[in-house]
C-alpha cells in the first residue's frame, strides 16, 4: 500500500522571522531558501544536491553565490539536501495524519459493533494492516529505486497533471535514475537532467504522456541489467531510438 502523500505542514512564521541567520539574508538568499525548502516538503524532505537543477528550480541566475551563504541551512550528505525542521514537520505530520485516520477507525467501530456480520471486526484488522504496511513503507523509503518509483503510479496515470506537479514529477524521475545508475559523473548528471527536461516539454506539448517517465525508468533498470560496462551509453541510445531523443540538440535545463 502506498503511503499518503502529506498534503499540508505546519509553517511557522516566527521560527524564520526570529532566525538570526534568516535576518540578515537578502531578499535573493531568502528566496533560494525558501525555494529548496518548499521543494524538500512536497518531495519527502530530501533531494539531491545538483547545483545546475536548484539554479533551474530556484529561478537564480547567480545561484552559486546565493548558495555559498544558503547552504549552512541545510544538512547535505551524499550528495542529497534535508532539513530538520522539514523531516520534524513531516513526521509530526504523518503522525498526526495516522491518529486522525485511527480515531475515524474507532469511531466506525463504535457505529458497527463486532456481531454476526463481522464488520467491525473487518474494520479493526484492516487498520492493523494499514499499520503494518506503513511501517514496511517507511523502512524501505529512498532504499531503491523501483520502490521509489512505486509511490509515482498515481502521478503517471494523472491526465489533468499541473504545471508544478509535472516538474515534480521530473524531478524525482531525475532522482531515481541517479539511484539506478549510480556513480554517476557530473556529465551523466548533466545528460540525464536535460533528457528528463525533453521529456517534460513534450508532455507539455501533447507528444508523450505522463506514464512515458515510466518507460524510461524501465529503459534504465534493463541497460543495467545488460553486461555492458558502460549501462548509461546503452540507455541512451535505447532512449534515442525509441523516442528520438537527441544529445546534441536538446537544451540545457
Amino acid at each position: 500500500m502506498k503511503r499518503k502523500k502529506i498534503q499540508y505542514v505546519s509553517l511557522e512564521a516566527g521560527a524564520f522571522i526570529s532566525d538570526m541567520a534568516f535576518q540578515v539574508m537578502t531578499a535573493q538568499e531568502r528566496g533560494v531558501y525558501c525555494t529548496i525548502i518548499f521543494y524538500l516538503y512536497e518531495n519527502n524532505g530530501r533531494m539531491p544536491l545538483d547545483i545546475e537543477v536548484l539554479k533551474h528550480l530556484c529561478n537564480c541566475e547567480n545561484f552559486e553565490k546565493v548558495w555559498e551563504f544558503v547552504k549552512q541551512k541545510f544538512v547535505i550528505k551524499k550528495d542529497f539536501i534535508t532539513h530538520k525542521r522539514v523531516c520534524r514537520e513531516l513526521d509530526r505530520a504523518r503522525r498526526l495524519s495516522q491518529a486522525q485516520s485511527e480515531k475515524g477507525i474507532k469511531g466506525a467501530m463504535r457505529r458497527w459493533k463486532p456481531d454476526d456480520t463481522g464488520i467491525g471486526t473487518g474494520i479493526a484488522k484492516r487498520s492493523e494492516v494499514n499499520r503494518s504496511e506503513d511501517k514496511v513503507s517507511d523502512n524501505n523509503s529512498n532504499t531503491s529505486p523501483s520502490s521509489a518509483f512505486q509511490s509515482l503510479d498515481t502521478s503517471l496515470r494523472s491526465a489533468a497533471i499541473t504545471a508544478g506537479e509535472l516538474e515534480t514529477l521530473r524531478f524525482r524521475i531525475y532522482d531515481i535514475l541517479h539511484k539506478v545508475f549510480g556513480g554517476l559523473t557530473v556529465s551523466d548528471r548533466t545528460s540525464l537532467r536535460n533528457l528528463t527536461g525533453w521529456v517534460k516539454e513534450n508532455i507539455v506539448a501533447g507528444k508523450f504522456e505522463p506514464g512515458i517517465f515510466k518507460t524510461i525508468v524501465n529503459m534504465a533498470t534493463d541497460s543495467c541489467n545488460g553486461k555492458s560496462r558502460k549501462p548509461i551509453a546503452v540507455f541512451f541510445a535505447q532512449v534515442k531510438n525509441d523516442l528520438g531523443y537527441k544529445k546534441d540538440e536538446s537544451r540545457t535545463f
